[in-house]
Parts: structure tokens; sequence; C-alpha cells
């Protein structure tokens, strides 16, 4: 046995199991062998049952006579073989050529109009795809063709952007991906919803509701409608239609036509006829305004000129006069006399900040100086109250804008989850974007103007009050004022802007906190 089999392979030829029963053809299996049967032209040739010759393995009675017929039959089979896959070929080019030209006549028209090919299922495109050496079938239909006749599945189409979903032996199946089997319209709807999002938001259905027209759209209109310029005055409705999108051209058309939009147009011309004359009379006042100051600065210069003496000896005295006859100290003279004077202990920087302060030192910037100062009296404060550690950590990453966005998105959904759910529900499944066109800001100015002004024409003249509190507006900042601020404070408030907690203020409030806080006055 052993012999045979080494001379059958030194002779490349391998002892075939199974072979067709009319071309005679060796296949490995039994399965091949059915396969080559339904897609060749064997099936066609002979109406009766196939009968596969099963080759058994070799006895050892007559094992000569047995390996020289084999290497006959296989010979004979292998030429047979060959002319048929030739004959076949030739065929298969030639069907090929007959089902395209038959094709192009049936997607061109009497009017030359193309139709898209029909929808096929995924079982039926891999089926396609396995016969690659599928014969003509002499102008008959196939089996799966014949299937397909008797349910009575109609060639799907596309009309413009719109996409029919094709059932296939009531079976729903995609016609992007040629995957489905699925039992139920549903199905097929939730997997194009998610493989196919583009494609399945053309084919939703927009209902053809009117949107009703508010006030506040009437006045965008009628404000969009008074900006138009020469060129576009000449053909309103189409450069409104530009400029308010959410509106069609025969909408706008059909507003503007009414008695209502024409009234609210009349009023907001006069309302703007009525700004810009008050723009003009509010021109002229701050013409007389201005000169009028100019006359009472050159008087005032004088009265300076001749009072010098005085204004000296006020300055001295570390006193200003307000405008209704209060006195309150000078806060350069304040910071000079208690925080430089008074040996206060403070950081190198914000020693710095006061002196360029009080000396008015030019080219200098106190309140960024100061500003240096306190962060150094913190870091020293931590630094101090802070134990040695050797250890070390690793410190958080930054949040990546990814996270920030997404964190975001979950916030804006949780909101909607509250308040409006179909909104929420519209956005997460169809992408719909409701937001509206927000009115610009001159309705909101005109709509709050009318609740927040109040006719003064009837009035009496309100007189000036003898004090206003400029002695406590323009004082400086003192220690005591500082410490009550403090102990008002609450301390399970969270962290401000500058990131520093209750601890680190109250322990430079009495230092730097006070230089700084008057530097900034």
């Amino acid at each position: 046995m052993t012999n045979i089999e080494e001379h059958l392979e030194s002779h490349d030829i391998t002892l075939f199991a199974h072979i067709c029963g009319v071309c005679h053809k060796p296949w490995p299996s039994w399965r091949s062998a059915i396969a080559h049967y339904s897609r060749s032209n064997c099936r066609h040739s002979t109406s009766t049952t196939p009968t596969f010759l099963t080759a058994g393995p070799p006895s050892s009675t007559n094992v000569i006579n047995q390996s020289t017929t084999t290497i006959e039959q296989l010979q004979n089979t292998t030429i047979n073989s060959a002319v048929n896959e030739e004959s076949e070929a030739e065929k298969l080019i030639q069907t090929i050529g007959d089902q395209s030209s038959d094709e192009m006549t049936q997607q061109l028209g009497n009017d030359g109009n193309t139709h898209s090919p029909s929808v096929i299922p995924k079982t039926q495109k891999i089926a396609d795809v396995q016969n690659i050496d599928t014969p003509a079938n002499d102008g008959k239909q196939s089996d799966d063709e014949q299937n397909n006749g008797d349910h009575g599945i109609s060639n799907n189409t596309r009309n413009g952007n719109n996409v029919e979903m094709k059932e296939t032996d009531t079976k729903y199946y995609c016609e992007f991906c040629a995957s489905g089997g699925f039992d139920k319209k549903a199905g097929l709807s939730q997997h194009m919803r998610h493989r196919h999002p583009n494609e399945y938001n053309v084919t939703i259905e927009v209902p053809m509701k009117k949107r009703l027209w508010t006030r506040d759209d009437m006045l965008i209109l009628a404000e969009l409608e008074m900006n138009l310029t020469s060129l576009e005055a000449g053909n309103p409705n189409s450069a409104l239609a530009l400029k308010l999108p959410s509106r069609s051209r025969e909408a706008i058309k059909k507003r503007r036509q009414t008695t209502e939009y024409k009234t609210l147009l009349q009023q907001v011309r006069e309302s703007k006829a009525a700004i810009t004359v008050e723009e003009s009379d509010d021109s002229e006042k701050s013409i007389i305004v201005n000169s009028l100051t100019i006359a009472n600065d050159s008087i005032n210069n004088n009265v300076n000129n001749n009072s010098g003496n005085r204004s000296s000896n006020d300055r001295s005295q570390g006193t200003q006069i307000g405008t209704s006859n209060e006195s309150y100290p000078d806060i350069r003279q304040y910071t000079k006399t208690n925080i430089m004077k008074g040996r206060i202990r403070l950081c190198q920087t914000m020693c710095d900040a006061m002196t360029h302060y009080v000396n008015d030192v030019p080219n200098s910037d106190p309140v960024n100086e100061s500003l240096i100062g306190i962060h150094q009296a913190t870091n020293s404060v931590q630094s101090s109250q802070s134990h040695k550690d050797d250890r070390q950590t690793i410190g958080s990453k930054p949040r990546s804008a990814k996270s920030i966005a997404k964190a975001q998105k979950y916030a804006h959904y949780q909101c909607l989850f509250k308040k409006d759910k179909s909104k929420l529900a519209s956005e997460i499944f169809d992408s719909v974007d409701n937001s509206t066109v927000k009115p610009p800001m001159f309705v909101a100015y005109e709509h709050y103007k009318k609740i927040w002004t109040i006719d003064t024409k009837d009035a009496e003249i309100t007189g000036r009050k003898a004090s206003v509190g400029t002695d406590v507006l323009l004082a400086p900042i003192t220690r005591e004022e500082i410490a009550w601020a403090i102990d008002q404070t609450n301390n399970k408030t969270a962290l401000g802007p500058d990131r520093l907690p209750l601890v680190k203020i109250k322990a430079i409030a009495k230092n730097e906190l006070w230089c700084a806080f008057n530097i900034w006055l």
C-alpha cells in the first residue's frame, strides 16, 4: 500500500474518492462534488439523479491493476476536464455579455431615464460571489429568481434622496450593506439609524406643519427689512429669505402683505426715527456741556493759582476736600504714616510696591507688584505650616478638551432629561437641532426699556442731598474692616479665582493684604 501511494505521488497523481457521474471529474469530497453538479452544465445535461463514483481504498491482492486503471482514468479525466472548462469559460463570457446588454436595455427606458437596481439580499450576494463559473440558463429564470417572483417582490427604486427598504422572502434587508434577515421593519430601521445615520435621516419625512408667526419673529423681519441696502430693496423677499433661513420665500412674502406686519413695520420706522432725533439732541447737549466744562476748568485754574498756599497746607495735613464739603484722609499719607512708619513686617516685593505707590515713582506698577507680594506671602505661609515630606507623589493629570466636552454634553443631556424629555429623545436618536433663531439685542432693549423707563415729564425735580457718603467710599481701608469682613465669611465656601483658602487669607490679613487693599484704591 505504501509503495503504491509513493508511486502515485511520484507521478503527481492523487487518488480522489468522489467523481462526477456526468463529466467524470474527480473531487476531494462529496460536498464539493454536489456543489459542482448544482452549478455546472451537468445538472442541465441530465434529468436523472446523479450517481457519484466512490473509489474505495486499493486492496492488497490486485495492487498493480488498480494503480494502472486509476492512472488511465485520471489522465482521461484531466483531459476531459480541461476541455470542459474551456467550453464553460467561453459560455460564461458570452452569458455575461448578454446579461449586461439586457440590464442596460432594462435600465434605459423609452425616455432614456435610468433606474437603480433592486435590493440584493446578503445571501444572494454571497451566492453570486461563489458562483464564478455559473453558465447561462438558456433564457430560463433561476430558482432564486422564480421564488422571488412567486413571493411578489418588486424592484426597489430611489426617487431623489428617498431610500426605500426592501422586503425579501418575508425578511427585511439593508440596501447599503446587504445585512439583515430582520423579521420586523423596526429592526431594519434601528440598524439604519445606527449604521447609516446620514442615509436614514434623508428618508425621514418632515411633517408639513406651518409654524405661526409670533410678534418677535415679525419684529426680526421688520428690522431686517429696515436694514436692506438699495440693491437688496429691488427684490426684498429673496434678500430676507437669505437673512432668515428658518422661513421660506413664500412665507415671508405672504407675511409682508398682511396689515399687522405693515403696521408693525411703520411703528419700527417711527421709533428708529425718534431715536435718531434723540441722538442728535444728545450730541448738541454734549457740545454745550463740553463748552461749559472748559469754561469752568479755566475758572478753577485761576482759583487754584490764587489759593496755592491754602491747598499746600491742606495736603500737608493729609486731608482732601470732597464735593459735599466733606473731608477724608489721603490714602497715600495714611499708608505712609500707618504702614511704612509703623514698622509692619512685609515681604520685600510688597515693600517695594508700597514705596513706589507712596512716592509715585514713574514707570512703576505698584498694583502688579502687590499681587506678586501676596503670592510670595502665601507661599511662605504654606511652606512654614507644611511638614517636610520626602515621598514623591504623582499629581493628577489635567483634563483634556475631549473629556471636558464630554462632561458638558452629559450635563446638557441631564438638564434636558429633567426639563424636556421629548427634546432629549429627538437629539439623541435623530440628531435634530431644536435651536431657534434668537431675537436681536435691539428687541430685548426695547422690551426692557418699556418696563423700566419712567416718564419724568410731570415729575417734580428732586433736590440734591447734603451728604452722599463719600467719606466712607474714599476713605482708606483699616485693619478692623478687613478683620470684620473675614469674620463674616463662611468657612465652608468654595475657593475663589485666586485659589486661596480662608486660612491663608487670615495669615496675611494684618500685613500684606492691608497694604495691598490701600494700594488698589
